[in-house]
């Protein structure tokens, strides 16, 4: 018993705290890249799509400038 008069109750001593505190920090710090580098590539991803858009946009409309100039 301890002085409590508790049975089989665990105290974690300071350094195993901090262990525990240390392995929950990095557990935490590796979910957050996880989720960094999904938003990351989901950026990209839109910024690639807007890019091939405006591109598709930019040659048609050139391509029409073409077409209206060449028939004067």
């Amino acid at each position: 018993m301890n002085s409590a008069g508790e049975e089989g109750t665990t105290e974690k001593t300071p350094e195993k705290r901090d262990t525990d505190d240390k392995q929950d920090d990095e557990k935490d710090l590796e979910i957050e890249r996880q989720a960094y580098k999904t938003w990351e590539d989901v950026y990209e991803n839109i910024l690639q799509e807007i890019g091939d858009t405006w591109k598709i946009l930019w040659q048609d409309t050139m391509s029409g400038l073409v077409n209206k100039t060449i028939d004067y």
